[in-house]
């Protein structure tokens, strides 16, 4: 029952969040551009509307979904599991490293690293697949920036 309470709470959150986004800082703290074919504003607007919809997905999945009963060993133990928080913190660490990275060196010594330390934090263990992934991954992103929407990443 407290997990559902957890999901519901998170899940007003991230839509009072996305709210606040598309309504107020987006419009009056990202310019527009008359050059261009595409609005500043549209790359924010579409993050913002995907996170109001992953709110509204967390709010009726926990309101829908049955209470699970956990299992005797952990209400006896009373352990807490901290991986995924450190896994959180970890993700954010190398969100932030991609932006200092990305601003001292540019995107292709940015971006290949940060896509396999963010494979591996998700689970991936192939190193050939974490390698490939990365590099097909950082091509093809500069192929839709570069060449798709005229935004220079080098």
């Amino acid at each position: 029952m407290a997990q559902k309470i957890s999901n519901t709470i998170s899940g007003l959150v991230l839509l009072f969040f996305s709210a606040v986004l598309y309504f107020y800082l987006i419009p009056n703290f990202v310019g527009s551009s008359e050059a261009g074919a595409m609005s500043p504003q549209f790359f924010p607007r579409l993050g913002t509307v995907l996170i109001g919809v992953g709110g509204l997905a967390l709010i009726t999945i926990s309101v829908l979904a049955k209470s699970p009963q956990p299992p005797e060993d952990t209400l006896k133990k009373g352990a807490v599991d901290t991986s995924k928080t450190l896994i959180a913190l970890l993700v954010a660490l190398s969100m932030a490293g991609f932006i200092l990275l990305f601003q001292w060196l540019g995107y292709f010594y940015a971006a290949p690293p940060v896509i396999a330390v963010l494979m591996v934090l998700f689970g991936a263990r192939n190193p050939l697949i974490v390698l490939l992934t990365a590099a097909i991954t950082t091509a093809a992103l500069f192929a839709v920036f570069n060449l798709g929407l005229n935004l220079p990443l080098a």
